[in-house]
């Protein structure tokens, strides 16, 4: 496996500390969110990838409940759009 070269700025550790799950009342509002924290590894890597694209391949890992709606463990979804976002796995 192929790791992902070194962000162009140092990654720091508030970017993983959340660790809580949160429930998403929509699909559509998880990838808003997952979007916007793909914006932010995309800048920390020096990555110009398409935050969007990140935001709904990760957005396909999490199941919708009987409500519609997504249940999130940010610190989960923060590691995966940082490994998506910075090559260790392919978007």
């Amino acid at each position: 496996m192929c790791l992902p070269a070194l962000p162009a700025r140092p990654v720091s550790t508030e970017m993983f500390s959340a660790r809580e799950k949160v429930r998403f009342a929509t699909r559509e509002t998880m990838e808003v969110y997952l979007s916007t924290r793909a914006e932010v590894f995309a800048a920390a890597c020096g990555n110009h990838t398409c935050a969007r694209h990140v935001a709904e391949v990760a957005a396909a890992s999490y199941p919708e409940d009987e409500q519609g709606g997504c249940v999130v463990d940010l610190h989960a979804a923060d590691v995966q759009l940082y490994a998506l976002v910075c090559g260790a796995y392919p978007a």
